[in-house]
């Protein structure tokens, strides 16, 4: 009966951790040569692009890189550069990205890169405050 009980809860604890491990999705993988301008985010009906997938990530903000993986699907949101809550964000052909001290949100590119090496990659970044954040540094 022991042994039973046993096998019981291995059984329930894999179901458990596989099922976390499914916490968040993974876009679908993009083929390459893999271009994007942000155009589809246009500030209504807000949908990630092709390849494309915001999640969440535990932990806070810190000194060190964060390892765990993510936590929850993350969905995107039209908002503006006054908004201080977490959210990965369409601000009208951008793809923008706010974490706090306490909660952290990023997103994720899939590409299928099979049968390929040297693969050259470049993205052009960039910070967005307001002016009323600007006084506050």
């Amino acid at each position: 009966m022991h042994i039973f009980m046993g096998k019981k809860v291995s059984l329930l604890a894999l179901v458990f951790c596989w099922l976390a491990s499914w916490a968040q999705t993974n876009p679908s993988a993009q083929a390459i040569p893999y271009s994007q301008d942000f155009s589809s985010l246009t500030g209504s009906s807000p949908a990630y692009p092709a390849g494309w997938q915001g999640w969440d990530i535990s932990g806070s903000l810190g000194l060190s890189f964060p390892t765990a993986a993510p936590s929850a699907d993350r969905s995107i949101t039209v908002t503006t550069n006054i908004t201080t809550s977490r959210h990965v964000g369409d601000f009208v052909g951008k793809l923008g990205i706010m974490s706090t001290s306490s909660s952290m949100s990023t997103a994720c590119l899939a590409v299928n890169t099979t049968g390929y090496t040297s693969i050259g990659v470049a993205f052009d970044a960039g910070t967005q405050r307001t002016e009323n954040s600007r006084k506050n540094v």
